[in-house]
């Protein structure tokens, strides 16, 4: 009489057997089968062969690295953020106070050299000032709303080419504006980065070979050529020193100073090279 447990594992061993009958008549049909991948066998598939069908055939095989490159430079421009704010009762009167005060400013930085295609307006708001009235109506204390004022924002940002005139050009603003002048920013940067861009490029394309260069030497094998190049767009131009600012002059002082500092154009590229 058989155990409990042998007989259990009757019906388990039926069905393995079952399921090993079907596959080998499967094989013995027309259509390939489940251990026939792209005409390979299994038995013939090498560890090679079974990465390259993981990969699939577009996946690049070879060495792959990172290049960058940089080249630092002092600005040549500086970008000027300035504006005016004014608050009065009407709308009208806003408007008034700031078209005037900006108008001032305007004809101050034509006056410090600043042409006329230099200066762009960059915002103009006309908004409501509102105070919040606490009251108490039939015993529930509510905030209402009230209009006491409206304010008008114009901002223009000025492109100032000579540097030496940045300062000046700023002081100039701010006294043409009188209280509704608002200086916003100001930064450095470079009126054309292409030339700068063309540099890091080629050093960037240099430091990815001389990587590769060393990675084939350490594995052993002969580095082939580039396949494949992708270039990171260039940064920005960055501020690398802080600028260096003064309290407003008073009357018969020197011009308020600022500092350009030194600025930076980087570039990355990923480059895939072929092994030999």
């Amino acid at each position: 009489m058989q155990s409990l447990a042998s007989r259990r594992w009757i019906p388990i061993v039926a069905i393995a057997s079952i399921t090993a009958v079907l596959v080998a008549a499967c094989s013995d049909g027309n259509e390939p089968s489940s251990s026939n991948i792209n005409g390979i066998s299994n038995a013939a598939m090498t560890s090679l062969d079974v990465q390259r069908l993981a990969l699939g055939s577009s996946q690049q095989v070879g060495i792959s690295v990172n290049g960058n490159g940089a080249v630092n430079a002092a600005p040549d421009i500086a970008i000027v953020s300035l504006g005016v704010e004014t608050r009065a009762d009407t709308v009208s009167a806003a408007r008034s106070q700031a078209a005037t005060a900006m108008t001032a400013i305007l004809a101050s930085l034509k006056a410090s050299d600043v042409a006329d295609k230099d200066v762009q307006t960059t915002s103009f708001t006309i908004q409501p000032v509102t105070v919040y009235e606490e009251r108490t109506i039939n015993g529930i204390r509510q905030s209402t709303p009230r209009i006491v004022g409206y304010r008008v924002t114009n901002n223009v940002q000025a492109k100032v080419r000579a540097l030496d005139k940045v300062g000046a050009a700023v002081d100039g603003a701010a006294a043409a504006g009188g209280d509704a002048t608002r200086v916003n920013s100001i930064s450095f940067s470079l009126d054309d980065q292409k030339p700068l861009e063309a540099t890091a490029r080629e050093l960037a394309v240099k430091d990815a070979l001389a990587k590769a260069q060393a990675l084939a030497r350490t594995a052993g094998v002969k580095l082939g050529a580039a396949i494949s190049i992708v270039e990171y767009s260039a940064t920005p131009v960055v501020q690398r020193e802080a600028l260096a600012f003064a309290a407003p002059k008073a009357a018969g002082d020197a011009a308020t100073p600022f500092s350009g500092g030194e600025l930076a154009v980087r570039i990355q590229v990923q480059v895939v090279f072929s092994i030999g």
